[in-house]
Formats: C-alpha cells, sequence, structure tokens
C-alpha cells in the first residue's frame, strides 16, 4: 500500500495546507525521485494539524519535482493539483546532508515553496560576568576588537 518510507537520516519535511478534502480523502505527494514514489505512487501525507499536511521522507540529493494530489482511502489518486508545470526544489549538498523543510502556501497556489533549514550547531561558550574571577585574577571581559 502506498504510503511513507521510513524516516531514517536526514529528511526533506513536506509541509501543504488544505481544508476542503472531503469525507474519505486524503492529500498525498507524489514526484521525481524514489521517495516520492516516481510519479506513480502517492506518499500519504499527515493532517495533524488541520488543515496542515505533512509528510517526512528521506532527503534526495539535487533538484526534485513534485504534485500534490487528491488519494482516496485506498491510496488511489483521484485528482493532481491544478498548477501549471510541477512544483519543484532544488537541494544543496547540505540540504541533502541535514535535511530541509519545504513549506508550500496551499494545494493549487502556485506560488513558490519556502524551504526552511536547519541553523549548523555552534557549542555554547562560557561568556564570564563582568568582575568574575579565576585563580585570584579578574578575567578580562572585553569583546574581542574592542578598545
Amino acid at each position: 500500500a502506498p504510503g511513507s518510507p521510513a524516516k531514517a537520516g536526514p529528511c526533506l519535511s513536506f509541509e501543504v495546507k488544505c481544508g476542503d478534502t472531503k469525507w474519505g480523502e486524503s492529500v498525498g505527494i507524489v514526484g521525481s525521485c524514489e521517495a516520492l514514489g516516481n510519479w506513480t505512487t502517492p506518499r500519504m501525507m499527515h493532517a495533524t494539524k488541520f488543515p496542515i499536511w505533512t509528510l517526512d521522507v528521506p532527503a534526495p540529493s539535487g533538484s526534485v519535482e513534485y504534485k500534490y494530489v487528491r488519494v482516496d482511502s485506498a491510496g488511489r489518486i483521484k485528482s493532481w493539483e491544478n498548477v501549471v508545470g510541477n512544483r519543484r526544489v532544488v537541494l544543496t549538498e547540505e540540504m541533502s546532508r541535514s535535511g530541509a523543510t519545504v513549506m508550500d502556501e496551499g494545494y493549487c497556489n502556485p506560488k513558490p515553496a519556502t524551504v526552511l533549514v536547519p541553523l549548523p550547531s555552534i557549542p555554547a561558550r562560557e561568556t564570564p560576568h563582568a568582575g568574575a574571577r579565576h585563580g585570584g585574577k579578574a578575567l578580562d571581559t572585553k569583546a574581542v576588537g574592542s578598545e
């Protein structure tokens, strides 16, 4: 049965707003890579915060084309979204390594997606307070390069 591939490693998360599905319908996504069904098998999205539908797939590399579809309860495509051409996202090497979130404005809304990338983790650095002492000496708390 069509569905979401197992989540392993970096993910490409898709998010789209669609509040006018009928009883028994869901929103799915289908696209140009294996993670998105190679244009034949829709991946079912989840409406955990209706009307926002989401799906995480393993992050592919390069350019990915896709469309949202309405699917019946058996996972068969009932209709394709009515936008000219395919939606497209180009993933940088960093995005394929660390994952990204693709946020589309709405089902059948041709506006380009917003792509969010996680910020790299930066190790916290201890910053002493003014007047702090270490080993009997006052620590210099001036910013680097300040006079």
